[in-house]
């Protein structure tokens, strides 16, 4: 009965207090075990290695994304032209203008340009420029030769007057202030690339400012009152007959509509990207036209009648418009641009031509935004 008790009370003894202790150790080491292996797992140095090519990954990327910038800001400033320069006179003497364009111009892209998906045959091109123009219909005017008896002023009880013989001379000038604008559809690539031909529309408001400048010369004068002339005048505005010559300037200013279709060329001549040849040849109708009259036709006192300015017509014109210029770079930030603006108005009985020749420098839009702290801006990001 002893040997019972004492072998049940071991018993109770070993499942209430040792196995309990020993299940606890045995947790524990399982426990260390797994915390050994998970720290093994979470070393810092293959985090590091996992981080270092993810970073190597991402590089690729970024350099890509440059190398895609860069052929959109090249595309965009080819298509901007800031030309100032100078319009040349090689008629009378070499004399000079100021010639300013601004210009944009956006052709149809093709698959390989600025990494784009397709293409597309839609462009424009617009601007504003300010031109003088040489023109042959109205700078070809004869000087006329006339005798006459000028009063010495215009009040009517004044009636001393001295005979002269005068030649009367007219000189003309034609500056304009365009705003244009023509939608570009691809016809061809020419079979080479980055050659091509577009159609395209223009539409154009041209501010004209005409002067006529008309001089008068006494070639000779005779005493007055002596041999008179048949023609008797009063003294023009600013004429003196104690002067031998004098100067009159008419100024017209007018706003015209030019509508009409043509083709352009953007040619490409060299490999290297150094020069382009851009031509446009446009016909149309135009909603007036400038016409040469006489001053004060109806003063039956202006006998001479070779005192001229000029006039809008109300009536439009057929028009056919020549642009081309070749531009030539000569650094990132320049490029040298020779151009020539052709316009012909076709009338009934005469063909008026404008025509203007200019040399000038096109700034890199990059060197323009430059001016404006641009640059600095760029690099700080």
């Amino acid at each position: 009965m002893k040997t019972s008790i004492l072998a049940l009370f071991l018993f109770l003894f070993i499942s209430v207090v040792l196995a309990p202790t020993y299940g606890q150790k045995a947790i524990a080491d399982t426990s260390s075990s797994k915390w050994l292996k998970d720290k093994q797992v979470s070393k810092p140095a293959p985090e590091k290695n996992k981080k270092d090519k993810t970073r190597k990954e991402e590089e690729p990327a970024e350099e890509e994304k440059k190398e895609t910038k860069d052929p959109e800001t090249a595309l965009f400033n080819k298509g901007i032209m800031f030309l100032i320069g100078y319009n040349f006179d090689f008629k009378n003497s070499l004399s000079s203008q100021a010639v300013g364009i601004l210009n944009f111009y956006s052709p149809a892209s093709s698959k390989d340009e600025v990494n784009r998906k397709g293409s597309r045959r839609w462009g424009f091109n617009c601007g504003i420029m300010h031109i003088d123009y040489h023109t042959n219909e109205l700078d070809n005017i004869s000087p006329a030769y006339y005798t006459e008896s000028v009063y010495a002023s215009n009040l009517p009880s004044d009636q001393s007057y001295t005979t002269m013989y005068n030649k009367y001379s007219t000189v003309v000038q034609n500056s304009i202030n365009s705003v244009y604008f023509q939608p570009l559809y691809k016809l061809s690539d020419l079979g080479i690339d980055k050659n091509s031909i577009y159609l395209h529309g223009h539409m154009e408001l041209l501010s004209s400012s005409w002067t006529a400048i008309n001089t008068i010369s006494a070639l000779q004068k005779d005493k007055p009152n002596n041999n008179p002339s048949p023609i008797f005048r009063r003294p023009y505005e600013g004429e003196s007959t104690n002067s031998n010559e004098t100067t009159i300037t008419n100024k017209t200013n007018y706003v015209n509509g030019y509508f009409g279709l043509g083709l352009t060329l953007d040619l490409q001549p060299t490999i290297d990207e150094g020069s382009n040849f851009f031509c446009q040849f446009t016909a149309g109708l135009t909603t007036h036209h400038p016409q040469l009259v006489v001053q004060n036709a109806d003063d039956p006192t202006q006998s001479a009648k070779s005192l001229y300015r000029i006039s809008p017509s109300p009536r439009g014109a057929f028009f056919t418009y020549t642009r081309a210029n070749y531009i030539h770079k000569l650094s990132e930030k320049s490029s040298l641009i020779i151009g020539s603006d052709i316009r012909n108005l076709w009338l009934s009985k005469k063909v008026i031509t404008a025509y203007s020749v200019y040399l000038g420098l096109n700034l890199n839009i990059d060197k323009i935004l430059g001016l404006f702290g641009h640059d600095a801006k760029e690099k700080e990001k």
